[in-house]
């Protein structure tokens, strides 16, 4: 089950679709434009994985991750928290993961740098593993 969270940490949202009207960000960029369910599929050492990133206008997020592994089991994780945008920074602090809250002294954030956001997408890079990244508008 500990695959999935590694999985998000160690891909660091792969690359995935590009697109074609996007507009740069700004300072002034509100963070309402990323309020939505967001969706993006991807491959890591073999597994599948199909995400879906609801971001609320309270600013908290529900993730949910299904993927099949290289050896065909399926699985589903899902991962709760607050997130954050400053224009650039698109952040979320991971607090619950399948509905049980973290305990310790351990923060779990994912800090992107976001290039584009449109009605129907957001791109960006996640400089720290230097891959760049699209979610898609979910239907």
């Amino acid at each position: 089950m500990r695959f999935v969270f590694a999985l998000i940490a160690a891909v660091g949202f792969l690359a995935g679709l590009g697109g074609c009207d996007s507009k740069a960000l700004g300072e002034d960029e509100p963070p309402s434009k990323l309020v939505g369910t967001w969706q993006r599929d991807f491959e890591f050492r073999g597994a599948k994985a199909h995400l879906v990133l609801s971001l609320g206008a309270d600013r908290k997020f529900v993730e949910r991750i299904d993927y099949v592994e290289p050896d065909g089991r399926t699985q589903q994780q899902e991962f709760a928290g607050e997130w954050s945008f400053d224009g650039v920074k698109f952040a979320r602090r991971y607090l619950r993961e399948n509905g049980r809250q973290y305990s310790g002294s351990v923060v779990r954030f994912a800090t992107l740098d976001l290039t584009s956001v449109t009605s129907r997408q957001f791109t960006g890079k996640d400089n720290l593993r230097g891959e760049e990244f699209v979610f898609q508008r979910a239907p």
